[in-house]
């Protein structure tokens, strides 16, 4: 069993993320669209991230809310 150190697995979570795609808009009923955010864009990968699981987190709780992302090839 090999040691992976930490920036070895962020290397690996970002390379994950590519091959599938990235998020490009946040949207939900209460907040207007969130800033557009591409790969090259590692700063923002990593707020956009913590939104998205903060949000899920809070979709669990209200049942009426809803959350969508609009996912592109590619990018």
């Amino acid at each position: 069993m090999s040691i992976i150190r930490l920036p070895e697995l962020i290397d690996q979570i970002l390379h994950d993320l590519s091959s599938l795609g990235f998020p490009i808009l946040i949207r939900n009923q209460y907040e207007p669209p969130a800033e557009q955010c591409t790969l090259q864009d590692p700063d923002r990968i990593s707020q956009i991230l913590t939104v998205f699981f903060m949000q899920l987190e809070s979709s669990r709780k209200v049942s009426s809310y809803r959350l969508e992302w609009d996912y592109r090839e590619g990018v």
